[in-house]
């Protein structure tokens, strides 16, 4: 009986010590500016999530650019509220406010839960939307609850 007893712990300290923690981490921006949901995304591993805090309109002059496989969620529709103030100068992956160029294989990405203000003129009609989705993968990808005002298209 003791020694079922030690080599069932000897199997159980084994498989503890040697299983890997499939979890995603969640990383939480500072503040609602591109520079810090950029450092939050820099920081960013496959299938973590990047969460975007509750802000007042915070206007992004450069294009977020996320080339990994992660989801990024706002505090909720109207909770998080960004402004595309990036200027429309009718690049395919400079012009919108989020561009997602990624090759996921199996894994997805998305972006949900905030609010996108246009606010950048576009008086040439330069603009090609305000998120920018490039690349491929297997399973896909998800664009949720997500508020528009003053779209440009």
């Amino acid at each position: 009986m003791i020694r079922v007893a030690k080599w069932l712990l000897l199997i159980l300290f084994t498989v503890a010590l040697f299983s890997v923690d499939a979890r995603a981490n969640t990383i939480t921006a500072i503040d609602c500016t591109q520079a810090n949901v950029a450092s939050a995304v820099a920081q960013a591993n496959t299938a973590d999530i990047v969460l975007i805090p509750l802000c007042t309109q915070t206007n992004w002059t450069t294009t977020l650019t996320v080339t990994k496989c992660i989801d990024i969620a706002g505090a909720g529709q109207g909770a998080t509220v960004l402004g595309d103030n990036v200027a429309k100068t009718g690049s395919a992956s400079s012009s919108q406010l989020i561009t997602f160029n990624v090759n996921c294989g199996a894994a997805i990405f998305s972006l949900h839960d905030l609010t996108i203000v246009g606010v950048a003129t576009d008086p040439n009609v330069f603009n090609k939307g305000h998120i920018s989705i490039l690349g491929s993968g297997t399973n896909g990808y998800r664009v949720y609850n997500i508020t528009g005002t003053n779209m440009q298209t």
